[in-house]
């Protein structure tokens, strides 16, 4: 039989801060603030681009390469953090979605990605969620 340790009150109050939110205010790296909003920016495109009807279907759809860089610039613009690497986000996002692309399909993508960076393909979107929306309707047409 196994015995747990009754809570001390160190570890209570611990707890209850983590509840409450209040901890004490760390001071991050510009490094780490950037990993930081670099996954947050993941997740939620990831998040949403799963909303889409059977998105497995479109690893190689460059429409949808298009638009996570369109999300992609949308939630980190230059002034936000200058320093994240817009490229590899999207390439992320797309290896969590797809982890089965192969590394032609990477490379494929990675050389589209360039070529609508380098042809001011990517728009700044009034909204993220204009994106779910457009990409819903072109399916269900």
């Amino acid at each position: 039989m196994s015995s747990t340790n009754p809570p001390t009150s160190q570890s209570v109050s611990t707890l209850t801060q983590l509840k409450t939110g209040n901890l004490p205010k760390l001071k991050l790296s510009k490094t780490a603030k950037s990993t930081i909003l670099s996954n947050e920016i993941k997740t939620f495109i990831v998040n949403d681009i799963k909303l889409i009807p059977n998105f497995e279907t479109m690893n190689t759809d460059l429409e949808l390469v298009k638009h996570i860089c369109n999300m992609v610039e949308e939630l980190n613009r230059k002034e936000v953090d200058p320093k994240i690497d817009k490229k590899a986000i999207v390439l992320d996002v797309l290896k969590i979605l797809f982890p089965d692309l192969s590394v032609d399909q990477t490379m494929m993508i990675d050389a589209f990605i360039d070529f609508i960076c380098q042809n001011d393909m990517v728009s700044k979107l009034s909204s993220v969620s204009k994106f779910v929306g457009s990409i819903t309707k072109k399916i269900s047409n």
